[in-house]
C-alpha cells in the first residue's frame, strides 16, 4: 500500500508593489550577448498600484482582498489579462524569487 505522506510547500510572496527599472538586461539564449528590453512598472498596472499595501494575506500568503475560485491546489491563473499564482485557497499572489546570481 502506498501511504500519503503530508508535504508542505511554501512561497514568499509578495503583497505590495516594488519600483522597477525602465528598461532591463536580457539574454534570450545561453551564448547571446545581453540586450536591453523595456519593462513595465507599477504605472502600468493601476489596480495593483491602487491596492492597499497592507492587503490581509492568507495562511498561504495570497491575498484575503481579491479572490479566485478555490481547487485546493496551487496554480497558475489568467484573471482580467494578467497571470496571478492562485494558492489553494484562492488567494492570488505575486511570487519574488532570484532568477539569476553572477559571481
Amino acid at each position: 500500500m502506498f501511504r500519503r505522506r503530508a508535504s508542505a510547500l511554501s512561497f514568499v510572496t509578495l503583497a505590495f508593489p516594488l519600483l522597477a527599472a525602465e528598461e532591463v538586461l536580457v539574454a534570450t539564449k545561453p551564448a547571446a550577448a545581453w540586450k536591453s528590453y523595456p519593462t513595465r512598472t507599477l504605472a502600468d498596472f493601476p489596480a495593483i498600484a491602487a491596492a492597499p499595501a497592507d492587503a490581509g494575506l492568507n495562511r498561504f500568503g495570497g491575498r484575503t482582498d481579491r479572490r479566485a475560485r478555490a481547487t485546493g491546489f496551487f496554480r497558475a491563473e489568467r484573471l482580467d489579462g494578467r497571470w496571478w499564482l492562485v494558492d489553494p485557497e484562492g488567494g492570488l499572489g505575486l511570487n519574488r524569487s532570484v532568477v539569476s546570481v553572477t559571481m
